[in-house]
């Protein structure tokens, strides 16, 4: 007669340990996501035009997270001192003027109009590995 050899296999702790592999790598995914929220602000600061320098300093991130995906997003809060500013100088034609021109010798990089897409678009070669 054959021996039947009986196991047991507890799910419990399968689900367990996928739902803190998850969470591991989770963590890891938005401590990337938050250092790509930095460096592509510096890419955006250096791009945006300067008059006082209010506009550079206000530009934010956040990381946004939901069950399928992390990703940052880049803003001036609606509640900047510089918000009505940003949006013209974002998105308006226009001359650079005296601020805006040194900072562009200085950083060696375009100042001014589409700033903040253009210091995402023209970096996002960095940000893939």
């Amino acid at each position: 007669m054959t021996k039947i050899q009986k196991f047991t296999v507890n799910f419990n702790n399968f689900k367990e340990s996928v739902a803190k592999l998850s969470k591991t790598h989770r963590v890891k995914i938005n401590r990337t996501m938050t250092d790509v929220g930095h460096f592509l602000r510096g890419e955006i600061q250096d791009r945006t035009p300067v008059k006082e320098g209010f506009l550079t300093a206000e530009i934010r991130f956040t990381v946004r997270e939901n069950q399928q995906s992390v990703s940052t997003a880049m803003y001036v809060p609606s509640n900047a001192q510089s918000k009505d500013y940003a949006i013209f100088m974002h998105e308006s034609f226009y001359l650079l003027g005296p601020g805006s021109l040194e900072k562009q010798r200085k950083v060696n990089v375009t100042v001014g109009r589409k700033f903040i897409t253009r210091g995402i678009a023209g970096r996002l070669f960095r940000c893939t590995g």
